[in-house]
C-alpha cells in the first residue's frame, strides 16, 4: 500500500517537472509551469476517471437490460390459490420446484409447470374468394 502510494507520488513528481520544464523553454515561470503540470495531469486524471465509469454504467445497464430479456422469457403469470386470488409474475425454474411467497396471503405457493402437444392441422380446402368470378361465370354459362 505504501509502496503504491510511493510509486503513484513519484510519478506525479516526474510529470510535474517535464511540463515545468517543457513550459520553461517556452519561457514561463518553473512555479507556473509545476502548477499548470498538476492542473494538467488533474484534468487528465479527471477525464480518464469519467470515461472509465461512464463505460461501466452503460456497460452494467447493457448487463441488466440483457438480464431483464433474458428473464421475460422464462416468467409466468400466475395467480394465487387464496380467496384474493392475487395475480403475480414467477420466474420459472426447471430443473427445481418453483415456489414463491404470495404477497396477499404471505403463503407459500407452489408453481406446476405443464406442458401439452398438439397437431398441427392444415385447411382441407381452399377458401379464398379469389376463384368465386370464374366459379359464378362458369355456372351461368353452363345453365345457359
Amino acid at each position: 500500500m505504501l509502496n503504491k502510494l510511493f510509486v503513484q507520488l513519484s510519478l506525479l513528481f516526474i510529470v510535474t517537472g517535464v511540463i515545468a520544464v517543457i513550459l520553461h523553454t517556452l519561457g514561463v515561470n518553473y512555479i507556473l509551469g509545476a502548477i499548470a503540470g498538476i492542473i494538467i495531469q488533474y484534468g487528465i486524471y479527471n477525464v480518464f476517471v469519467y470515461s472509465l465509469e461512464t463505460y461501466t454504467i452503460l456497460k452494467a445497464k447493457k448487463l441488466e437490460n440483457e438480464k431483464i430479456k433474458e428473464l421475460s422469457y422464462q416468467v409466468a403469470e400466475v395467480t394465487c390459490p387464496c380467496a384474493q386470488k392475487t395475480k403475480e409474475i414467477v420466474p420459472l425454474r426447471l430443473n427445481e420446484p418453483t415456489v414463491y411467497k404470495c404477497n396477499a396471503c404471505s403463503k407459500q405457493v407452489r408453481v406446476y409447470v405443464q406442458t401439452e402437444t398438439v397437431l398441427v392441422t392444415e385447411p382441407i380446402a381452399d377458401t379464398s374468394l379469389s376463384g368465386i368470378d370464374e366459379l359464378i361465370k362458369s355456372k351461368i354459362n353452363e345453365s345457359a
